[in-house]
């Protein structure tokens, strides 16, 4: 019985060492140095700026304020911004708070309407990053002069759900 050969040893393909690696561009994937997960109740695109701003994920009511603040002391550019009222109101309900733990579709943020708005807010470069469809830079849209600094290095990706990939 010598002559029986044992079938090949096929090896698995090895998980990725750095989670949702895989929905980041490729060309991309060697700059980016971990990726921070958060809480998916609903909220998780502001647990990711307020990780992204270094106040730690469970301050995101800390950025829903900012952002209303933002919006409101600057309606009539916004409005301009969004075209018509009701995407203005659309955007201003979705920053309000929800009353349940779980934030439903009609609070989370969206982008890319809301991406101007935590430009200019942070005073900083908001870079939507995606494997599947377009990647998309947005820049201050009030003030004049770009201030780049560490935070460029941290860029939101979406998934199913919103993640922080901070880059080397």
């Amino acid at each position: 019985m010598s002559g029986i050969m044992s079938p090949p040893i096929i090896k698995q393909p090895q998980p990725p060492l750095i989670i949702y690696i895989d929905g980041m561009p490729l060309y991309m994937h060697t700059h980016i140095e971990r990726v921070m997960d958060v809480w998916s109740n609903g909220n998780c695109e502001y647990h990711v700026v307020s990780g992204l701003l270094d106040k730690g994920e469970e301050n995101h009511t800390l950025v829903r304020q900012t952002l209303i603040s933002e919006l409101t002391v600057h309606s009539e550019l916004y409005t301009r911004l969004y075209v018509t009222t009701e995407k203005f109101n659309k955007v201003h309900h979705a920053l309000s708070p929800s009353v349940t733990v779980c934030a439903p579709v009609d609070k989370w943020m969206g982008f890319p309407e809301m991406d101007h708005l935590i430009a200019s807010a942070y005073e900083s470069v908001c870079i939507d990053l995606t494997r599947y469809g377009f990647s998309e830079t947005f820049f201050l849209y009030r003030l004049p002069r770009l201030k780049i600094h560490s935070a460029a290095s941290r860029v939101l990706g979406t998934l199913d759900h919103t993640i922080l990939f901070r880059f080397i």
